[in-house]
């Protein structure tokens, strides 16, 4: 792909995102996974990304990190409104998916708790 078309394709992600935010409210989720893409892709920081959106840098660092680090299962659980905001924070706080994904994913009978090791 011509750098030409990276560019205009790049940019054209950046004015969908804005649209979305602004016009449609994008839900949160979204806006952590099209942050971090653009952190990746475009090699912005949160700095940068939160002076074009209108947000502050430690807002952004914590959608980044949640848009890096959240599970996409977990993201999409988010979404249908089965977590909150401070839940998948928490899940979050470990890189390992599988981790995040357990507790929410492969609830564990109240009749037989599983034993730790």
């Amino acid at each position: 792909m011509s750098m030409w078309r990276t560019t205009y394709a790049a940019c054209c992600a950046e004015i969908n995102l804005d649209e979305n935010i602004t016009r449609e409210d994008l839900h949160s989720a979204g806006q952590f996974e099209q942050f971090h893409k653009l952190s990746e892709d475009r090699g912005w920081d949160a700095e940068e990304i939160a002076a074009r959106f209108g947000v502050t840098s430690h807002v952004e660092k914590q959608q980044m990190r949640l848009g890096a680090a959240a599970s996409p299962k977990l993201l999409q659980v988010y979404r249908d409104g089965e977590l909150t905001l401070d839940q998948l924070m928490v899940f979050a706080i470990t890189d390992d998916h599988a981790r995040q994904e357990e507790p929410v994913l492969q609830p564990r009978s109240i009749d037989h708790p599983a034993r730790p090791d």
